[in-house]
């Protein structure tokens, strides 16, 4: 978690791309969010996953805290699937 309250991954951009063409989503607890370019491609207050500026995958609530609104602690798993 940062002090924004986005949980951040260890997962790259070259870990997405590496499971080949299609749309992928994100789980983290019970809460399953799809991959966005920017803050600006979501909602106020909707939660997404967008590759941050270290290039890793981060869990985000737009103008909000993923770990306050999702409740999401540190060390929980952020697994990127298949969308079917």
């Amino acid at each position: 978690m940062d002090h924004f309250g986005n949980a951040i991954s260890c997962i790259t951009s070259d870990d997405l791309l590496s499971l080949g063409s299609g749309e992928l989503r994100v789980r983290c607890g019970s809460t399953q969010v799809c991959i966005v370019s920017t803050y600006a491609d979501v909602a106020a207050s909707q939660s997404a996953a967008l590759l941050g500026s270290g290039d890793l995958l981060e869990v985000v609530v737009r103008d909000g805290s993923a770990a306050a609104k999702l409740g999401l602690k540190r060390e929980d798993a952020i697994i990127v699937e298949r969308h079917p």
